[in-house]
């Protein structure tokens, strides 16, 4: 796969091999180890503010103190160089693990809108993840 960053290592051990995906508050990495063991390394976007900061921090305490099946496992976390980031800074990063699958979004292009049960199983299993992580 193509990289936007190649041969970036992440924690001494992390290689992020495929393009960044983008969230609202976050950007994951495609990555892999020694082992092959493969990860989604999250870190804040290069411009958030101190809150975004603060709530991204607070959701890697939350991982690792209380594992919920609705949530990923929180595999490895420091801090390093943002891959997208002119500075040098290390900042916080996540290492999540990876899950194969396709996004609700992919999911509803595929076969078209979800019933109003599901959407309502899935809005409730959201809102309490949300509840869990602190937001």
């Amino acid at each position: 796969m193509i990289s936007e960053h190649p041969h970036t290592i992440i924690g001494g051990r992390w290689s992020i091999y495929g393009l960044p995906i983008r969230g609202g508050m976050s950007v994951l990495f495609p990555a892999v180890d020694g082992a092959g063991t493969k990860a989604m390394i999250k870190f804040s976007k290069v411009d958030a503010d101190e809150s975004m900061r603060a709530r991204f921090e607070a959701e890697g305490w939350a991982l690792l103190a209380a594992p919920n099946p609705n949530t990923v496992r929180l595999i490895d976390s420091g801090m390093d160089v943002h891959p997208q980031a002119s500075s040098r800074t290390p900042v916080p990063y996540l290492v999540l693990e990876h899950v194969d699958g396709v996004t609700l979004e992919e999911r509803m292009r595929q076969t078209g809108p979800i019933g109003w049960d599901e959407a309502a199983g899935i809005a409730v299993t959201y809102s309490l993840l949300l509840t869990f992580i602190g937001y």
